[in-house]
């Protein structure tokens, strides 16, 4: 909403028995926010980020139709036991308050609990049985590992546990993980059993971690299943380039890659490495724009064999505030991929570019 001279909301929006969806985020002066009386109807609540002395009424069991509800940095009392179709919850305890009593609701496909700074024993065991939990966010908390388990929850398919600066093992996870994000875990070696049950991946970035097994794990994303559709992602410190992008380095922000005659027939996608120095590691999330050209005149370009069609790859990094184009910090590599190359070893002699190197896959 942000509206930032707002103070008071008016007694009688409390009473609205058909509105459906209440946002007052960002009200950086609001100070007082009416007793809901009637809304019965209401599906989705944002209280978020209001002035910290934020009188708000408690949220009770007459909200039953209430499918999201967002109370960061705010101080509230929930009462879980009447939101029965709760799906989404966002909070946090930035001035030290608990927020909400137990237990959660299982009707829970999200919950966002970063920035609560809990620590060892304050997590909420509950978590590991909201058995229709899709999306779980707990970055910037305190604790060194999960004091409960997560492989019950079969429907998990994201999760964040970004700037856990005790963390050193990631959790035990269900086979439907698809998504993982743990940047900025300094301490975070190991990561569990996710290159052995975990076959959908399409996305992991470990930032700043240092984990030991990261060619174990791009081994099992090429394996998986979540390649045969759609595109994988994959950024960890120190991973080693495959022999096949060893004599393929470009130093500009765009390369022209011959394809063969019917190359589409056994091809399964494009496999891109960047390597992005430490100090980049966090910042650079280059764009990357791939067009097709089919030319006659392209095929007197290749000398080795005749060439159907070319291919056309720009990489950028994130524009910088004077609105010019970053170009990236080190050499990047692209290389076709064909299905069968997938099947074995992709790199039989990995070399290692840099202690400090990083390798981005896409």
């Amino acid at each position: 909403m942000f509206c930032k001279e707002l103070e008071e909301i008016v007694p009688s929006l409390g009473n609205h028995r058909n509105l459906k969806s209440v946002d007052v985020s960002y009200c950086s002066k609001l100070r007082m926010f009416p007793t809901i009386v009637r809304m019965e109807q209401l599906e989705s609540l944002d209280v978020s980020e209001c002035h910290k002395s934020l009188v708000f009424p408690e949220i009770q069991a007459n909200m039953k139709c209430l499918l999201k509800l967002d109370v960061r940095d705010i101080y509230t009392e929930v009462k879980f036991d009447g939101l029965k179709r709760l799906e989404k919850f966002v909070c946090s305890k930035r001035h030290g308050k608990t927020l909400f009593p137990l237990p959660l609701t299982c009707s829970l496909k999200k919950l966002d609990l970063c920035n609560c700074f809990f620590k060892d024993g304050e997590i909420l065991s509950d978590i590991g049985e909201l058995s229709n939990l899709q999306d779980l966010d707990l970055s910037n908390n305190n604790f060194s590992k999960l004091h409960f388990s997560l492989s019950q929850l079969t429907r998990l398919k994201l999760l964040s546990l970004s700037y856990y600066k005790r963390l050193v093992k990631l959790p035990e996870l269900p086979s439907s993980i698809a998504i993982i994000t743990a940047d900025g875990c300094d301490k975070l070696t190991s990561i569990g059993n996710l290159s052995e049950n975990c076959n959908w991946l399409c996305y992991i970035s470990l930032n700043q971690s240092t984990v030991i097994d990261g060619n174990k794990l791009l081994q099992s994303m090429l394996k998986g299943n979540a390649i045969e559709n759609q595109s994988i992602h994959l950024r960890v410190k120190g991973l080693e380039i495959p022999k096949q992008f060893t004599n393929r380095l470009y130093a500009g922000d765009k390369c022209r890659l011959p394809l063969p005659e019917n190359w589409c027939n056994d091809f399964c996608g494009f496999l891109i490495c960047v390597v992005v120095e430490d100090h980049h590691a966090l910042w650079i999330s280059p764009d990357i724009t791939i067009e097709e050209e089919a030319s006659d005149d392209m095929r007197g370009m290749f000398h080795d064999v005749v060439w159907g069609e070319v291919l056309v790859v720009n990489l950028h990094g994130p524009d910088d505030s004077s609105g010019a184009v970053c170009r990236l910090p080190g050499p990047w590599m692209v290389l076709p991929t064909k299905k069968n190359q997938l099947e074995g070893d992709p790199r039989p002699e990995p070399r290692d570019p840099s202690s400090d190197g990083q390798v981005r896959i896409v």
